[in-house]
């Protein structure tokens, strides 16, 4: 576990679950996850008294309210940054809603989505400057753009359906999850066969043959 300002606790016991159920806490509904830490675990000792209680007790939400690429505590003293981004950019909306909650949630993803542009601006910059090593792919991203030879699809009706499929609480039928892991493999082989330094070259294939996006 890391944290840009509680450090890092290598030796921190958490379950991949109790990953998954904080990048699920959502607020206000489904947040947040509670998770129990001993303090001797982190490296780094605060001065502050008042946040010591913060590395015995987690208090976590979804990444999306600050940082959904979770880039801000990784930037430092880390070769290279592959950066898988599962979230739809913000639409805009013709009409917009004038209901007050229905209007408190759209400004609410408005600011979401102004912190997640602005540190992806930050990220695809120092990366097309060489400052910072690694690649980017988005859900929206058009595999086209990385100039790919070896992509395994081009853009078509399917990828493009997958591009806007909504985050939801419900379960995904197996056509969109099969289409999805497909869509993510080809988008990261993508990213990764644009950056010289990072393709390896080894020969693709679906990993789920039955859901592929030709």
């Amino acid at each position: 576990m890391t944290d840009a300002v509680l450090g890092v606790a290598r030796n921190a016991e958490f379950t991949l679950a109790d990953a998954v159920a904080a990048s699920s806490a959502f607020p206000p509904i489904f947040s947040p996850v509670i998770l129990q830490c001993a303090p001797t675990v982190w490296e780094k000792q605060l001065d502050d008294s008042s946040l010591l209680e913060m590395h015995k007790r987690i208090v976590l939400a979804d990444g999306g309210v600050s940082d959904s690429m979770g880039v801000e505590s990784l930037v430092e003293g880390v070769d290279i940054l592959l950066v898988s981004d599962a979230g739809i950019h913000l639409k805009i909306i013709p009409r917009p809603l004038e209901d007050d909650i229905l209007q408190f949630r759209r400004i609410r993803d408005i600011l979401t989505g102004q912190t997640r542009s602005l540190r992806r601006q930050w990220l695809t910059g120092e990366l097309a400057a060489g400052r910072k090593q690694g690649a980017y792919w988005g859900i929206d991203t058009e595999i086209g753009a990385f100039q790919a030879t070896g992509a395994l699809t081009l853009d078509n009706v399917k990828t493009a359906r997958l591009q806007t499929l909504p985050t939801r609480t419900c379960r995904f039928d197996d056509r969109d999850q099969g289409r999805l892991i497909n869509w993510g493999y080809a988008l990261a082989a993508a990213a990764l066969e644009s950056r010289p330094d990072l393709a390896s070259g080894a020969e693709l294939a679906w990993p789920l043959p039955d859901w592929h996006l030709n």
